[in-house]
């Protein structure tokens, strides 16, 4: 696989971060839990994400073939070190974990993998995760029928669950972070998209950006 440029192999770089990192503190919270239930818990969840994150490793590979993108301004960069810091956080500074917050943040974990599962698969190969032009016309079928950006939208809900599970000061910030980033980065991807002369329609009929009715 011939790479295009640094630029391509960033998102790589920190897939292969996180899982190390991740990886380790799975270890030390894994270690830490006190009861069976507990740690039957954790592994669920953690074994979710993990089959969730494989599946998106090849959208990560694919972006080794592309030219670089200028686009971006380097958002997926920022929303990478974000990521990273909110994992490490949500995993070195929890101790515990409760059967009612584990239901609701795996069932939103859940909820925003089928979500973001449904967004990629609407746009098919087509799918990068750097902002890219928009070429043709944009895809208004399935969950880009209500919202604009589902993909980021599935990627938030996922996050907000396992935070609501591993709960502290750490993973709070840097959930608040994700999402300031997830609207930073939708507000420079739509100064590129609006450059397509088939966007603007599709502004004007799907309204809301991320959150139907609020934006």
């Amino acid at each position: 696989m011939k790479i295009k440029s640094f630029s391509s192999v960033v998102p790589l770089i920190f897939t292969i971060t996180g899982y190390l990192l991740g990886g380790s503190f799975v270890v030390y919270l894994f270690c830490k839990l006190n009861t069976f239930e507990e740690k039957v818990m954790f592994l669920v969840m953690v074994s979710t994400y993990i089959l969730w994150s494989a599946w998106e490793v090849r959208i990560t590979l694919s972006e080794l073939k592309k030219e670089d993108e200028k686009k971006d301004k380097s958002t997926l960069e920022l929303a990478g070190i974000i990521k990273n810091f909110m994992l490490v956080g949500a995993l070195a500074a929890s101790s515990s974990i409760h059967a009612v917050s584990w239901c609701v943040g795996y069932g939103l974990i859940c909820l925003g993998i089928i979500l973001r599962a449904a967004s990629i698969k609407a746009i098919g190969s087509a799918y990068s995760h750097r902002i890219r032009e928009l070429v043709g016309k944009p895809i208004t079928t399935g969950p880009y029928k209500i919202i604009r950006h589902p993909s980021y939208m599935g990627t938030l809900i996922i996050h907000t669950g396992l935070v609501v599970v591993l709960f502290n000061t750490f993973s709070l910030i840097g959930l608040i972070l994700w999402y300031l980033n997830a609207i930073y980065r939708i507000r420079v991807e739509e100064k590129q998209l609006f450059k397509n002369k088939y966007y603007a329609a599709y502004a004007k009929s799907t309204v809301y950006r991320l959150i139907p009715v609020i934006w």
